[in-house]
């Protein structure tokens, strides 16, 4: 709902108004979780290289080292497409706000969808299938935004499809990745894990943003986005030779890769 009423709120009273009623937004969620009663459970006393313990595990040789690189080079040329995508839409094919909104909340029904089908997908074809199953459903359709042309309906069309794929996309790969580390993660390391992981994976989305800002000044933002979807495409390849090397039904087996 939120990129749909986005994009009715800028063509109805501009887009510096809607900034505003964003930035209100955010200020009425910090307020209302200030005001929520916590109570904070012990910490766990510390170790010496427990700050490292997280980036050694998920370093070492195996699938948590592969899944951080794929997902790593998805998310640096996602972020570098996303910085583009609506400058593209809305100043090159001329999409309009309202239906910019409509095109993105189209989204939002892909994840849904993929939420939902996540589950049977990684029960018959196994964590690591389904994962590179996800980054391929969320990377391949990001392809048909520099491809859109024709007609303003056909454009539109072409936009809509790309956010429905690439929503669905996500969802099977983050259910299938957040439900598969679990397995591969000792209990005591998950926290250290995830928080090293996410601070490469996190850490390297500004830096693809960044990317996404300068490199039109050489290729122009249509090239970008060509560069940003095939590069995002190519992140399954750090997954694809393992698996083409062995079964990946189980998850006892897959934790040993």
């Amino acid at each position: 709902m939120g990129p749909s009423a986005t994009g009715w709120l800028v063509q109805a009273v501009s887009a510096p108004v809607a900034l505003v009623a964003d930035a209100a937004s955010f200020a009425a969620s910090a307020w209302s979780l200030a005001r929520l009663p916590i109570q904070e459970p012990p910490g766990v006393p510390g170790a010496p290289g427990d700050v490292t313990a997280g980036l050694r595990l998920i370093w070492a040789p195996g699938w948590l080292r592969r899944i951080l690189l794929a997902l790593s080079t998805v998310n640096f040329f996602n972020y570098m497409f996303a910085t583009l995508f609506i400058l593209y839409a809305a100043a090159h094919l001329h999409v309009p706000p309202a239906r910019l909104g409509l095109i993105l909340a189209v989204g939002a029904v892909g994840a849904a969808l993929g939420a939902l089908a996540a589950g049977p997908l990684v029960r018959r074809w196994g964590f690591p299938r389904a994962l590179l199953l996800g980054v391929a459903l969320f990377t391949v359709p990001l392809v048909l935004v520099p491809i859109a042309s024709g007609a303003a309906l056909a454009i539109q069309g072409w936009l809509a499809l790309a956010e429905l794929g690439s929503g669905f996309g996500v969802m099977v790969l983050d259910v299938s990745f957040g439900s598969w580390s679990l397995a591969l993660v000792p209990g005591p390391l998950r926290g250290r894990a995830a928080g090293a992981f996410s601070q490469v994976n996190y850490g390297i989305r500004p830096l693809g943003a960044l990317a996404g800002g300068f490199l039109p000044v050489l290729v122009g933002v249509h090239g970008t986005l060509w560069v940003a979807a095939v590069g995002a495409c190519a992140g399954g390849a750090w997954l694809w030779p393992a698996l083409s090397r062995r079964t990946a039904t189980g998850v006892r087996g897959e934790a040993a890769g």
